[in-house]
């Protein structure tokens, strides 16, 4: 579940390619839509392809299905750090969920780390005060492949992911 402003300050950062930028999200793994044990993520990015997490894990399981917005608001509040708190008056639209099937592969040395991701699926949550997972776009024919390493392995990593045969675009969940 992503969350943003009301002019959708994230989306618009996203799309233009700025550098640094940030984002708001609650995440969970599965494929479940009620009862989750999620964390919320804000996920930073300081410029070219360098970025990092701060991650909360929110406390018990969440109906997720049968919470209103407010409530689910509420219990990320109470789990998140105070200084981690104006993530939520920045960004407090939720605006969209999106589900996918994810397949992990990693190096021998597990520096280079690459996920394919496929059967994308988006929700819109404009306007709505519970959440709606009633109607979805679907990309079926959409496989995000994304190499995560350290700085210190973008050259090894750079010529790994030339020799692959694939169209690269900007693509973000």
């Amino acid at each position: 579940l992503y969350f943003d402003s009301c002019n959708y300050e994230c989306c618009t950062d996203n799309l233009s390619g700025v550098g640094e930028r940030a984002k708001a999200r609650m995440r969970w793994y599965g494929e479940q839509i009620g009862q989750i044990n999620a964390k919320f993520e804000i996920k930073m990015k300081t410029g070219a392809d360098l970025g990092f997490k701060k991650i909360h894990s929110l406390e018990g399981i969440l109906d997720f299905s049968a919470s209103t917005y407010q409530h689910i608001m509420n219990i990320i509040r109470l789990n998140v750090s105070c200084e981690d708190r104006v993530w939520l008056d920045k960004y407090p639209q939720p605006t969209l969920i999106s589900s996918y099937k994810r397949e992990y592969f990693t190096s021998k040395r597990e520096n280079l780390r690459i996920t394919l991701d496929r059967d994308l699926k988006f929700y819109r949550q404009h306007s709505v005060t519970t959440p709606s997972v009633n109607r979805h776009f679907s990309f079926k024919d959409i496989i995000v492949v994304e190499v995560k390493y350290p700085p210190e392995c973008g050259y090894i990593a750079s010529q790994i992911i030339s020799k692959i045969p694939l169209r690269r675009t900007r693509f973000s969940k």
